[in-house]
């Protein structure tokens, strides 16, 4: 389980408390409250 993203790169995504992770794949899963469209552009 990851924190917050805070932005999605072209190599993975980088978090709210700063970290910063390449992923080959990302599973978009959203839950009750969906706070995709804050960072989906």
């Amino acid at each position: 389980v990851m924190p917050g993203v805070k932005e999605v790169t072209c190599h993975g995504a980088k978090f709210v408390d700063g970290q910063e992770e390449e992923f080959d794949s990302v599973v978009l899963a959203t839950g009750y409250k969906s706070n995709v469209p804050s960072w989906l552009k």
